[in-house]
């Protein structure tokens, strides 16, 4: 919602060049961000395994954690002043005056120190109180921080900052946000009776030098995510990167939508694997996929065929809507969605060489794809080439987490995975007809609405029991709601 609400205010008060500058940098970043976040990732599915288990050897893991944690949050700091110093900045935004430049420089830095003594901590601490069933509380968290720093920076902007200013904002909401979370925080650790444990700079290399996979796989991915603009901005200029981002809002939107089904699902999903689980297993994976089916596929042709006015009032006509790139990035949600319970397999068994030989392959193709298809087409090449490699990254999740089941005695839901994979072939296909026939949009439209839905109803008849007792019980549960009891 703050993707959507945010893009034109900015473009309200700020020209598209200042805005691109404002993406470029939060995707810079992101990616700067890289190191805490595999090492945090990594903790995280250990934390999982020993918090029932060993809570000696968890709080080891934490404390140890948080020593490393720090020095990373240092590290970045350190890379940010040599990219300043570098002239990275300039370098990626070649098209933008001098001024602009070292005020980005300047937002980078205090992002930095910002991060150095909060996010960099405070994510391990979140992580560890995951394990205990603190994922919703943490959630709520999360929610306050996107609101809080999403506001904070529009408020500068609509008082009429610029990017300094805005940044400044940021990282004021930021600190004020993790103070409150760390005095929350504390309140839970106390609850949970943690043994108190000495940090070890040995655990702690070792975990970090684990995770260091991760870190690679994360700034791979992040290149996929967020890091492919730093890759167009010199390629195609800061007003096409605006475009680019902008359409990609929607793909994002709906991404965001699938983590809320798929994130509070992973404790469980672990618990399952753990214990081989058949019957849980495959009803998680029939929980996600039936997401895709009901919701994500419809919910990408409805917008595919009705957001092109809607576009143009969203971006104060600034920007022009492109439904070949709305598709594609579109579609690439769609391939992710259905290759997430896959995903989860790898990922959460900390599977670390399947990882890096998806990780290092899909970048490759990437970057040669970009090169290849951005210098004729421009930003259609770069979401076709998002496309492309998101479905060879499906493909081999598939085959290694199919590998790993088939090892621990779980059969891989051969039938439901078809099925979902079909409601994918049938949006696709019906994006390429409407590209190509765009007069016949509304019948293509209900023809393949009709067909998702069928495809559905009949996943639903060969998916667990225990899937129609859920739905059944919410459904009712809605209703009852709806009718004031």
């Amino acid at each position: 919602m703050t993707q959507l609400v945010l893009v034109p205010f900015y473009l309200s008060y700020w020209s598209a060049e200042i805005y691109g500058v404002w993406i470029g940098i939060t995707s810079l970043l992101t990616l700067l961000q890289i190191l805490d976040m595999g090492h945090h990732n990594f903790l995280e599915y250990e934390f999982y395994k020993l918090a029932g288990t060993d809570k000696v050897q968890f709080a080891q893991f934490l404390s140890s954690g948080l020593l490393i944690s720090i020095l990373l949050g240092l590290l970045q700091l350190l890379l940010i002043y040599v990219l300043i110093e570098a002239n990275f900045i300039s370098d990626i935004f070649k098209d933008v005056d001098r001024g602009l430049i070292e005020d980005a420089g300047s937002v980078l830095l205090i992002q930095g120190i910002t991060w150095c003594v909060t996010g960099s901590p405070g994510g391990l601490l979140v992580r560890a109180l995951y394990s205990f069933g603190y994922l919703p509380r943490m959630g709520w968290w999360g929610i306050a921080f996107t609101i809080l720093t999403s506001v904070a920076p529009l408020l500068a902007v609509i008082q009429g900052a610029g990017l300094l200013e805005a940044g400044a904002a940021l990282a004021g909401a930021t600190l004020f946000y993790y103070l409150m979370m760390f005095w929350d925080i504390k309140k839970q650790l106390r609850k949970i009776a943690l043994p108190f444990v000495r940090p070890s700079t040995g655990i702690g290399w070792i975990n970090l030098y684990k995770s260091s996979v991760l870190s690679y796989k994360a700034v791979m991915e992040l290149l996929r995510q967020q890091g492919v603009r730093l890759i167009l901005a010199p390629m195609v200029g800061s007003k096409a990167l605006v475009d680019f981002a902008t359409m990609r809002t929607g793909a994002n939107t709906m991404l965001q939508g699938l983590g809320t089904i798929t994130n509070p699902m992973m404790p469980e999903l672990m618990k399952f694997l753990l214990a081989r689980d058949q019957k849980k297993v495959a009803l998680t994976f029939s929980v996600v996929w039936l997401m895709l089916m009901l919701v994500l596929a419809p919910g990408a042709l409805l917008l595919q065929a009705y957001v092109a006015p809607l576009f143009t009032i969203w971006t104060i006509g600034k920007i022009a809507f492109d439904p070949t790139v709305f598709g594609l990035l579109s579609m690439t949600v769609l391939v992710y969605a259905y290759a997430q319970p896959s995903i989860s397999i790898v990922v959460g068994n900390n599977l670390l060489k399947p990882q890096f030989v998806i990780t290092t392959s899909s970048s490759v193709l990437l970057i040669i794809l970009l090169l290849l298809f951005v210098p004729p087409v421009g930003i259609k090449g770069a979401s076709a080439a998002l496309l492309m490699v998101e479905i060879f990254v499906a493909i081999f999740y598939n085959h290694y987490a199919q590998i790993w089941l088939e090892g621990n005695s779980v059969k891989w839901p051969r039938s439901l995975a078809k099925m979902a994979s079909f409601s994918v072939f049938i949006t696709a296909v019906a994006f390429f007809i409407m590209h190509v026939a765009p007069g016949f949009k509304l019948m293509i439209l209900f023809a393949s609405l009709v067909i998702l839905l069928m495809n559905a109803i009949r996943y639903l008849k060969v998916a667990p029991i225990e899937m129609g007792a859920i739905i059944k019980n919410r459904g009712r549960k809605y209703f009852e709601l709806l009718r004031g009891r």
